[in-house]
């Protein structure tokens, strides 16, 4: 059942998937990445998306004493501002489209979120991107080391699990089947187990029939 499919699920030879699902399709390596990978242009080069499960807005943040940029988000476009990013990841891309004058800082995805979180507090970058609920965990476990973010949502990530090119006959299997677990609030019921119901960390797909 899809249920059981959320949160992720490994590949089919074991292990967990962690952000090299495409390259993992495409040797084979599993049939599909079952958590909610947001969806992006480039990423769709080499794999098919389903529909969206969950939206989920990422923000930009920077440290809590950084006053810099509360007034006026839009200075964060300054080759003097440096984004700690993750390569090649939707963060990434978004970074460069929104602030293409800022400087990077490319740190390893070894732990992902807390890398990020952590070059931007040590001063070796002046803001970053994540979610909230990842800031929100980190500013409770390190009240010393606050951060906050800066304007409304950076954007909504499509939140949507990745198949194979041409497998064109599961994908519209696994959009049938998440559009009709979405009728009736099953998607949010199932994720109301592991996240809390704020729609800053997360936000169920819209009813076709909802305004």
């Amino acid at each position: 059942k899809l249920e059981q499919t959320l949160p992720p699920c490994g590949p089919k030879n074991g292990g967990q998937v962690m952000g090299t699902g495409e390259a993992g399709l495409m040797t084979g390596r599993y049939d599909m990445v079952c958590a909610d990978i947001c969806m992006d242009s480039q990423r769709s080069k080499a794999a098919l998306f389903s529909i969206p499960i969950t939206y989920n807005p990422n923000y930009v943040f920077v440290r809590k004493d950084d006053n810099r940029f509360d007034e006026d988000p839009e200075k964060l476009n300054d080759p003097s501002v440096k984004f700690a990013v993750l390569p090649n990841t939707i963060l990434d891309y978004s970074v460069k489209s929104k602030y293409p004058k800022a400087g990077r800082v490319d740190v390893n995805d070894l732990q992902g979120n807390v890398d990020l979180i952590m070059t931007v507090n040590s001063h070796k970058a002046d803001a970053s991107v994540n979610l909230m609920i990842s800031l929100d965990q980190y500013n409770a476990n390190n009240p010393k080391e606050q951060v906050k973010i800066v304007g409304a949502a950076l954007r909504d990530c499509s939140g949507s699990y990745q198949l194979p090119m041409g497998e064109f006959a599961l994908k519209h299997m696994i959009d049938n089947a998440i559009t009709e677990i979405n009728m009736g609030d099953r998607v949010k019921n199932i994720m109301l187990k592991y996240m809390p119901d704020d729609r800053r960390y997360w936000r169920s797909p819209a009813k076709a029939y909802q305004e």
